[in-house]
């Protein structure tokens, strides 16, 4: 509950949302190291592999992907603003909340703003780096 508590505060996102904080801090979780698994991670331990960590984005960030031709006409906008809410598992692709429609959806082609959080009262930019924040995090589990 730490892991969802830190990125609950980092993102302020509405606690509607917690059910995605939460499987994002265990998505986080099982590919952190931990002592007692002689500094391997859960996924390690299950899949005898090490997990890819290239794809690990600020949970709550600003998004943006294509709007499709279906739902967009001429004139309308070609991009969707959004709120990166996680992974499902199984699934190439990111878990996103539509801001204008209200809708959470899931697609591939994303571009992220991890220094922007739509959800901040003050809606400004916060200067974190990923690595600090991972530190971070990874402090407040062990």
């Amino acid at each position: 509950m730490n892991v969802a508590h830190a990125l609950i505060f980092q993102s302020h996102l509405p606690i509607c949302f917690c059910s995605y904080v939460v499987k994002h801090s265990v998505h986080l979780i099982n590919r952190t190291p931990a002592p007692l698994l002689h500094d391997k991670s859960p996924y390690q331990m299950v899949y005898n592999d090490i997990p890819d960590l290239s794809d690990i984005n600020f949970f709550g960030c600003l998004a943006f992907t294509i709007t499709s031709s279906v739902q967009r006409t001429k004139l309308s906008s070609r991009v969707r603003k959004c709120v990166f809410l996680g992974y499902k598992d199984g699934v190439k692709g990111f878990t996103l909340f539509d801001t204008k429609r209200k809708n959470i959806f899931m697609t591939c082609d994303v571009t992220f703003y991890e220094n922007h959080f739509p959800f901040y009262k003050d809606n400004v930019d916060t200067n974190l780096d990923r690595h600090d924040i991972f530190k971070h995090l990874l402090s407040s589990i062990f």
